[in-house]
């Protein structure tokens, strides 16, 4: 369906180092010291996890690889059942557990983020895998410049990612850098990019000034904050050249709960957000993802996109109207259980 030669341009951006991160991982011993060598221009890493064990390891290793160490990496641990945090420590991590219930994506952060030494603040997320050696250089280097407040690195599938998430990720991170401020039309600036805690980051100094990540929302922190950073007259970039190796493997029910997920946080910063909201943009997706599809010769996707298509609808729609719910009912609609807990 998918052609090696396809697969092959796509992740040509990524060199064999990544494989041997893949392939290698479980077989290498982590190293237990952070470098030892400390200078302004390293960051602090930070990594939100829940049962992270079967990421930690190769993750940890590519951040201990590169050629722009971190001066810290900071594991926030929501209190997982499996090796996470052992594993994290025997890297040389700073370890900090909550409770899982307390969990809150803005929240978690800034908790994580007050404990950092560094002037530039990367945030990571378990499951995000550093493409090669000079990830790190290679995201701080607009930072470091001068030329702007925050940075994103640029996301692509896995090999194993099915057709449909192939197109997600091309789509929303294509292979142009491009940096984005509020000289922009304020829709355009925010349909530039998607300002993803994925592979983030941030000054110190700025992330402190606009108060850190919004707390409360049950997603999406990171758009919001994407708004507030514009809002506040930063410029934002979008690094192609920083890749991750980043897939969810999402079915239909995952994709309800995620989309009832961000109809509930759409309504709730609806009025934060104001002008600079997205509007739908729906339709035009559906009909490049086909057309992607078909042009793939993915004809079995076709209808499995279309289908998606109209869960992600109902869901989005069920999404905003989410805290007319009883918590028990929006609960189990949502992927963000602690969220309604408390």
């Amino acid at each position: 369906m998918f052609s090696h030669a396809y697969f092959k341009a796509i992740h040509q951006v990524v060199p064999d180092r990544l494989r041997s991160v893949i392939s290698e991982s479980s077989g290498k011993t982590l190293r237990t010291k952070q470098p030892m060598t400390q200078s302004a221009s390293q960051p602090a890493v930070i990594i939100p996890t829940l049962n992270a064990a079967g990421h930690l390891p190769a993750l940890l290793i590519a951040l201990q690889s590169q050629s722009l160490p971190p001066l810290e990496i900071i594991v926030i641990d929501s209190s997982s059942e499996d090796t996470t945090r052992e594993i994290a420590r025997a890297a040389g991590c700073r370890v900090e557990r909550i409770p899982r219930a307390e969990f809150d994506h803005g929240k978690t952060r800034n908790q994580a983020a007050r404990l950092a030494r560094a002037e530039i603040l990367v945030f990571l997320t378990q499951d995000a895998l550093p493409g090669n050696s000079n990830f790190l250089k290679q995201l701080l280097e607009p930072i470091q410049s001068g030329r702007v407040a925050a940075s994103i690195a640029r996301q692509i599938p896995s090999e194993v990612a099915s057709p449909l998430e192939v197109f997600n990720r091309l789509k929303r991170y294509p292979p142009q850098s491009r940096t984005c401020s509020l000289g922009l039309d304020g829709r355009a600036a925010m349909a530039a990019f998607p300002f993803s805690n994925v592979a983030s980051a941030v000054k110190r100094a700025v992330f402190d000034q606009i108060g850190g990540f919004p707390e409360g929302y049950v997603v999406n922190e990171d758009m919001l904050f994407y708004a507030r950073l514009l809002k506040a007259d930063q410029t934002v970039a979008y690094q192609a050249e920083a890749v991750v190796v980043h897939t969810h493997p999402f079915n239909l029910r995952d994709q309800f709960q995620r989309f009832f997920d961000i109809g509930c946080f759409v309504s709730a910063a609806h009025e934060e957000l104001g002008d600079l909201q997205l509007g739908n943009r729906g339709l035009r997706f559906v009909l490049e993802q086909i057309a992607f599809l078909v042009h793939q010769r993915a004809w079995f996707w076709i209808p499995l996109s279309l289908v998606e298509a109209g869960v992600k609808l109902v869901a989005f729609s069920l999404g905003h109207y989410a805290y007319h719910f009883p918590p028990a009912v929006a609960m189990r609609f949502s992927q963000q259980k602690s969220h309604w807990r408390r």
